[in-house]
């Protein structure tokens, strides 16, 4: 009796120690080694997101009793994403490098029995982030097909003065902002956008924001002069692309102008579509912003644009030789 009454003294002490092995869970990173702690009659299995294409290593069998001089036993069916480890020696040590999306990772393997593992599930955070990403332009893409045909109504006439008062309104957002009725009328969206890019420059929109009543919605971007020189834009020539088509510019605020290696905000707004009706665009849109570049000191653009400039919206119509092209009015 007093035999038995030892033993059922001593499961508490059992039921309370801390699990060893255990699992656990790591990232994967192509400059960083993983250390795997392992232990005598136990085995250890690495979890990978997709399957490996390959392992390389000293000491590594998948046939222990061919080779006396192995340090570990290795299981892994080609196509699979999971690999094992068990060490056939007490102090076995050596590293396995894994070939996993074209990458090499290295794991260091190591006999440490109070570290032990059962299994390491590893996580790929950069796919994760390009999963992400690419679902979310998915998603944009997605809204600018399901976009609605403009309406067939005649666009409203809105005097410029109120349209340079709606700008500032949207320049002034984070102060009105603050008593959510002063933007009420207003519907925003901050993005995230994709940027439209070339060599020499890129537009990145940073907001969009439609006043409904007018069918009007003013832009905020953001111009980066990639160039060691000045870099000169029409002003007047913004052209908002979504979808297949394009709407230019009507009013703009910008410099017109970006020093060499800097970025430099510019406003301007876009009202109605080409055939004078609504154009209904909502402000979570998948833009292409685009830009005509001038010669330094010239009034006419030159060339190439920034952004290839064409599409199926309101485009600038040239003029009879004999006259200089109506534009949209600035805003000084």
């Amino acid at each position: 009796m007093k035999r038995q009454a030892l033993l059922l003294a001593a499961l508490p002490s059992l039921a309370w120690a801390d699990p060893s092995p255990v699992i656990t869970t790591r990232a994967l990173d192509p400059d960083t080694p993983i250390i795997v702690p392992t232990a005598a009659n136990i085995t250890t299995t690495l979890e990978f997101p997709k399957p490996i294409q390959g392992i390389d290593g000293v000491g590594l069998t998948a046939s222990p009793k061919e080779n006396a001089q192995v340090l570990f036993s290795v299981s892994h069916v080609p196509g699979t994403r999971f690999v094992s480890f068990t060490p056939l020696t007490s102090n076995a040590s050596t590293n396995a490098n894994f070939i996993y999306e074209d990458e090499v990772y290295v794991f260091i393997l190591k006999v440490d029995a109070e570290r032990a593992l059962f299994k390491m599930r590893l996580t790929d955070p950069q796919a994760e982030l390009r999963a992400r990403e690419e679902a979310r332009r998915e998603e944009q893409r997605r809204r600018a097909e399901n976009q609605p045909d403009p309406e067939e109504r005649e666009t409203l006439q809105i005097p410029p003065a109120r349209l340079l008062g709606l700008m500032d309104k949207v320049m002034a957002w984070p102060l009105l902002r603050q008593d959510p009725e002063n933007v009420s009328d207003l519907e925003r969206s901050e993005g995230p956008f994709e940027p439209s890019e070339t060599p020499r420059c890129k537009i990145q929109p940073l907001s969009v924001t439609r006043k409904g009543a007018w069918d009007a919605l003013v832009f905020e971007v953001a111009i980066t002069n990639k160039t060691k020189d000045p870099l000169f834009y029409d002003p007047e020539s913004f052209l908002a692309g979504a979808g297949p088509r394009s709407y230019a510019a009507i009013l703009a605020d910008a410099a017109g102008e970006v020093p060499a290696g800097q970025t430099v905000n510019a406003w301007f707004i876009i009202q109605g579509d080409a055939a004078q009706g609504s154009n209904n665009l909502s402000p979570d849109n998948v833009w292409m912003i685009t830009v005509q570049e001038l010669e330094q000191g010239e009034g006419n653009a030159h060339g190439a644009g920034l952004m290839p400039q064409s599409g199926g919206g309101k485009e600038p119509i040239p003029p009879p030789p004999d006259r200089k092209p109506d534009k949209p009015q600035s805003k000084k």
